[in-house]
């Protein structure tokens, strides 16, 4: 059963040691960094995670017993980095992204959370602090050409047919002993994208800088962010655009013909991507699942139910669509998603089953939905095998996190994601481990949800228990019956009844 299996095959500290290095050289882009940052705080610092028990926002200071400023120096240094690259950028009021050489509008946002955190909690880079340098301008900006190919040249372009959403009234305050200013940086990329960024006429901010396109990335980049910076500033309306721009995109992305996975890219003339790439089902579930925590949280928690609701119900309408019906007939043997979760002929992808396995275990540990945690399980023992973490410390196989389409060799953010999932599955053992016996992996969640309990998954899983049940009465009525008719010394009926139920543990599975 896998309720007494839940601390096998687990990573080693070793190999996660190896991957927190590895993660460390090759996190460049600036999605990279933010998700790099992201990953470090639910593994090492926990207690400022959104994912924490902690209210926010957090204190300004960690408790005394807990040693979180050493945990966050790496984040922290990020942060430093970023802003330090902007020059005197931060210290203007004009709108600017926190790694302007990016092509994507979206991913710089991805570090905003680093940045603001950094001011809250005054952190002072040092001669002493353990700070990587990285030079923004060699970044490559994922632009890409109608044919796909990879294009270094992004046009600037802020024209929307939507009116900009006005600046807040409020913003972080700027820590007045600090060398950098976080708080000013924060500051310009939230107006960066609220009144610069292009959106759709109805007020989805775009992912690209050029052009009004929407990409399933962004929902783990931005919204985050707003909802973050809304509650560090006490500003409501923020973290309801966050809430917002969540319900656009997914009107935009999630394919309803498809069991409500999402679509990878829509809109622009650039090169949309109208499948169902697993990665971008699990940047979705993941930043949903963020905003959810930010806000679940917060001090907007009583106020924020209904937008509580839908969010939690969006992230598993997206892991049972990756889980379920049509990912389901498809899931790999190897307990890997295939690169596109609809075609099992793209090659097999550890970053996005990593993704996806973490959001498996924060829903769990977040909203008590436990259906799906079989296959996360699944997932993570198959990756905490030498043959998916390399002696290096390398997760493969990946996809190319710049070219989609394609396997890589390596990949900075699939490294992240096999951090998060081992922080979101240590906290789901810490609790205990609820619902580690949901064998049979189909709904069990609460009835006052406006989620339907019904569907074809649900009712193939009911037949096939029905059935599987009215089998085993049948072979035991058989078995036990004839030996008791027969009346044979030498037959043993516990032996026998044994064998068949080992029989029947196979047909459940």
């Amino acid at each position: 059963m896998l309720g007494y299996t839940v601390l096998a095959q687990s990573i080693t500290d070793q190999q996660l040691n190896l991957v927190i290095a590895r993660l460390a050289e090759g996190a460049k882009q600036s999605w990279e960094l933010g998700t790099r940052a992201q990953a470090l705080t639910e593994l090492n610092a926990s207690f400022y995670s959104v994912f924490s028990s902690t209210s926010l926002p957090p204190p300004t200071s960690p408790p005394s017993s807990v040693a979180m400023k050493v945990n966050l120096t790496d984040v922290f240094g990020i942060a430093a980095n970023t802003v330090a690259n902007l020059g005197n950028g931060s210290n203007s009021m004009t709108p600017e992204a926190l790694i302007s050489a990016d092509g994507a509008a979206g991913d710089p946002a991805s570090l905003g959370v680093a940045v603001l955190l950094a001011n809250w909690t005054g952190f002072q880079p040092s001669r002493s602090s353990t700070i990587e340098t990285f030079d923004v301008s060699n970044t490559t900006a994922k632009n890409f050409d109608d044919d796909g190919q990879s294009s270094t040249t992004v046009s600037s372009n802020s024209s929307s047919s939507a009116a900009p959403l006005s600046t807040p009234s409020t913003a972080p305050t700027p820590n007045a002993n600090l060398p950098l200013n976080f708080a000013g940086a924060a500051r310009n990329q939230l107006d960066y994208l609220l009144t610069v960024v292009p959106r759709t006429s109805d007020g989805a901010i775009s992912h690209r800088v050029s052009e009004v396109q929407l990409w399933a990335d962004f929902i783990y980049m931005a919204p985050p962010f707003l909802s973050y910076y809304g509650v560090l500033t006490n500003n409501q309306s923020l973290v309801s655009e966050a809430y917002n721009q969540v319900k656009l995109y997914r009107n935009y992305l999630r394919d309803s013909d498809a069991n409500n996975v999402w679509r990878h890219i829509t809109l622009g003339t650039g090169a949309a991507d109208s499948g169902h790439w697993s990665t971008g089902n699990g940047w979705a579930a993941a930043g949903t699942l963020r905003v959810l925590a930010t806000i679940k949280n917060s001090q907007f928690a009583n106020s924020m139910k209904s937008e509580q609701n839908d969010l939690k119900d969006w992230v598993i309408e997206i892991l049972d669509g990756m889980y379920g019906n049509i990912a389901k007939s498809l899931y790999k043997p190897s307990g890997l998603f295939p690169n596109y979760a609809t075609d099992n002929t793209t090659f097999e992808d550890a970053s996005s089953t990593a993704l996806l396995a973490a959001s498996t275990y924060r829903l769990a540990v977040l909203e008590g939905i436990y259906h799906n945690l079989p296959h996360a399980e699944k997932s993570r023992k198959t990756l905490s095998t030498s043959s998916h973490i390399t002696s290096e410390g390398w997760l493969t196989p990946v996809v190319d996190p710049i070219n989609w389409t394609n396997e890589g060799s390596d990949s900075p953010e699939g490294q992240a994601f096999v951090v998060e999932m081992t922080a979101a599955w240590k906290d789901w053992v810490a609790i205990g481990s609820p619902g580690a016996n949901e064998a049979l992996g189909f709904y069990m969640r609460d009835y006052s949800s406006k989620s339907l309990h019904s569907g074809p998954y649900l009712a193939f899983t009911i037949l096939k228990f029905l059935f599987a049940s009215y089998i085993s009465v049948l072979m035991h009525i058989f078995f036990v019956g004839s030996l008791v008719l027969k009346r044979d010394p030498e037959c043993h009926p516990l032996k026998d009844t044994q064998r068949i139920d080992r029989f029947m543990s196979v047909l459940y599975k």
